[in-house]
């Protein structure tokens, strides 16, 4: 996947803590960033070579299909990223009928560890959703493309034919739309198939503008020093949504909350490290 553009944020600070008045973005060697633009890379290739058997069913479509027939007709008004996840996460198994979780201007009116607890009980493992017990759930069908054709992408495991190293396992290489051999891209492999990952799919960018989601980004200078160039990358899921000006842009400087919780937190590098 690729990042199109990011806005610089004001800081980003953990989910626990109060709403203080937060530093200016640069402390010391560090800078934080709210993304602007969410763009997979999803090719415009040929969806009958992709998916010869079709596409797959959406997890929203599978999950209304599950339900009893006097629900589906209001559960098929809920749209949009966000209303949709709490509705899927509300409802312990569809069959047992619509359970519809909270709006979120619902969950903007609640405190600080209000809000906190009511994200870890949707998200607790022992709780039966179609995401904590898919295999409680009826097939949908799932499609995934098997051939080695045209996709975009970098090879990232330094082989042409996908043989297993020490740290990949075996697996199916893509000609790159300019010819290149040996391009790796998982990720559309196994959600090519699903319509809104299609080029012509979700715009999860208008999905961060209405509040849905949002990701941070914090980069900083590596512990105890590093060759010039190298930084250390954190992504955080954002507990608070971007606002935006009177244009409709994301504005620049937002103080932004990300939700301490371990799952929802991603840490990389950048540099000469990457290699090592």
């Amino acid at each position: 996947m690729g990042i199109s553009s990011l806005c610089p944020a004001a800081a980003i600070a953990a989910g626990g803590a109060a709403r203080p008045t937060m530093p200016p973005a640069v402390v010391g060697q560090m800078r934080g960033y709210v993304f602007t633009r969410f763009i997979f890379a999803r090719p415009q290739t040929d969806l009958a070579a992709d998916c010869p058997h079709g596409l797959s069913m959406s997890l929203r479509d599978a999950f209304i299909a599950q339900l009893p027939p006097e629900d589906r007709p209001r559960a098929e008004q809920i749209k949009g990223f966000g209303p949709v996840g709490s509705m899927m996460l509300a409802t312990d198994h569809p069959e047992n009928g619509l359970k519809l979780g909270e709006p979120m201007e619902a969950l903007a009116h609640l405190s600080d560890v209000e809000r906190e607890a009511r994200i870890k009980w949707r998200r607790d493992p022992n709780r039966h959703t179609i995401c904590n017990n898919p295999e409680d759930y009826k097939g949908v069908g799932f499609q995934t493309i098997e051939h080695s054709g045209n996709g975009s992408g970098l090879d990232l495991d330094g082989t042409t034919d996908g043989a297993a190293t020490a740290t990949t396992c075996a697996h199916k290489k893509f000609i790159g739309l300019d010819g290149t051999a040996g391009v790796d891209n998982q990720f559309w492999r196994a959600v090519g198939c699903i319509a809104v990952y299609r080029p012509s799919g979700l715009d999860w960018d208008s999905s961060i503008r209405t509040g849905d989601w949002a990701v941070l980004m914090e980069v900083s200078m590596p512990r105890g020093g590093g060759p010039d160039g190298d930084v250390d990358v954190n992504f955080y899921s954002s507990k608070d949504s971007v606002s935006l000006d009177a244009s409709g842009k994301v504005e620049p400087g937002l103080s932004l909350q990300y939700i301490d919780d371990p799952d929802l937190i991603a840490h990389t590098m950048a540099g000469s490290r990457m290699g090592s």
